[in-house]
């Protein structure tokens, strides 16, 4: 009798303990699912904010753009954003330096140097020269003479009917001209290889021009280029916008495709 009793006991026991180690476990399973909950919401919470932020900081760019635009101007804004060049509305010293240089009358030294001398231990390219004449029917208000400039004044523009040098070698370490500026190798972002010297102060530049001047820095392997098509380029043109403009279009992990205007 006391043996059945103690079995019946131990039987209960046993019970307890097999419902007392499936709960433990139902809960150690509950657990990591309730971790992986937390985890998601914070996610989800941090997204949200993220999203939130970019929102908010977009809604900020266009009021300053709407501002700077009442402000200054189509024409103004455009002149601001030539020096503004990483576009946050707001000149810092180095953005300013090209200004301050006109009004100061003091030029800096070129960022780039650039060597007439092609290095010999670099590659040689083939640069090819397509050049495609003037069409007089889409001067449509120049066929009979343009704002009082005679035939004659435009002969030059008529006559030119090919490329000045058709093909021409280059050593390659020129092109370190095109490099972005300040390791600025985002895809996508633009800057200024050749900044332009143009501003409100200096309006444009006289037409009584017939000789470019002597091109420094980055402007060197742009002269050499339109050289091929025209014996005395400017590489500053009389109004604005003037200078260059490069864009990094594709890179890998040895070149640039590098695009520039």
């Amino acid at each position: 009798m006391a043996s059945d009793v103690r079995q019946r006991k131990r039987q209960k026991e046993g019970e307890v303990g097999l419902r007392e180690g499936g709960s433990r476990a139902a809960e150690a399973r509950k657990q990591p699912a309730k971790i992986s909950l937390w985890v998601l919401l914070g996610v989800g919470l941090l997204a949200l904010g993220a999203g939130g932020w970019r929102y908010y900081l977009g809604c900020e760019r266009a009021k300053q753009q709407k501002d700077a635009l009442k402000s200054l101007g189509s024409e103004g804004l455009f002149l601001f954003s030539s020096f503004d060049t990483n576009n946050d509305l707001c000149l810092s010293p180095e953005e300013f330096k090209p200004l301050a240089e006109k009004l100061t009358g003091i030029a800096s030294v070129p960022d780039f140097e650039s060597s007439e001398e092609p290095d010999p231990n670099s590659e040689m390219l083939t640069i090819e020269a397509r050049f495609q004449p003037l069409l007089l029917e889409t001067m449509t208000k120049s066929k009979d003479g343009f704002l009082g400039v005679s035939h004659s004044a435009l002969s030059g523009l008529r006559n030119w009917k090919s490329a000045e040098i058709p093909s021409r070698v280059f050593s390659s370490s020129l092109f370190k001209a095109f490099l972005p500026v300040k390791n600025k190798v985002e895809l996508g972002d633009t800057w200024w290889m050749i900044p332009t010297e143009l501003t409100i102060f200096t309006g444009y530049l006289s037409n009584n021009r017939f000789y470019p001047p002597t091109p420094q820095g980055r402007e060197v392997i742009v002269h050499k280029l339109l050289s091929m098509l025209h014996p005395r380029p400017f590489v500053k043109t009389r109004f604005a916008p003037q200078g260059a403009v490069a864009c990094v279009r594709a890179s890998s992990d040895f070149y640039y495709d590098i695009v520039f205007r």
